[in-house]
């Protein structure tokens, strides 16, 4: 790591992230980069990284097979006020509830409901994020239709970063 100050981390969780070996990945890169393209950003571990060890980057582009992980990178970029808003009401929701577990699959079935009907308002990123943090390991997994299928995971309590979701806005300026 080139400076001992925090560094921004991915908003959510994602199945093969590289978080854990960042460091190491990065050790293959030049000293200095212009491009940076990412495919598959998943949760974005070395997408942050880069962003932030290579300051003059010229072009950043990232895509994902996912649409909601793209459409989550959009609404921090670009929206990052309201997501917040969103993010914390429905925290304040779930962490009063008494039927968690219910509040899941009530948020889950909205969720599918904005699959069928193709609609990527911010309300889904917010749902994306929301049963990101509360399901099973973080897992995005679908049925044959589509639809996310992930169980509940008996979190206690949500709390979202939202220091480091603004920096993460900011770094994503660029992309």
């Amino acid at each position: 790591m080139k400076d001992s100050k925090k560094l921004a981390q991915p908003f959510f969780k994602w199945v093969g992230g590289k978080r854990q070996i960042a460091d190491i990945i990065l050790d293959e890169f030049p000293s200095e980069i212009e491009n940076y393209y990412e495919p598959f950003v998943g949760a974005g571990a070395m997408l942050f990284r880069v962003l932030q060890e290579y300051p003059n980057l010229k072009h950043v582009h990232i895509k994902d097979s996912n649409t909601d992980v793209v459409w989550a990178y959009t609404y921090v970029r670009d929206s990052i006020d309201k997501l917040i808003e969103g993010l914390k009401e429905i925290e304040k929701e779930y962490n009063s509830s008494e039927d968690k577990q219910g509040f899941y699959y009530k948020r889950r079935t909205e969720f599918n409901e904005l699959i069928r009907e193709n609609n990527y308002e911010l309300y889904r990123a917010i749902l994306f994020l929301f049963l990101n943090k509360t399901c099973f390991n973080g897992m995005y997994r679908v049925n044959k239709h589509g639809e996310f299928n992930t169980p509940y995971n008996y979190a206690k309590e949500v709390k979202f970063d939202y220091e480091n979701l603004r920096v993460c806005s900011n770094l994503l300026q660029k992309v």
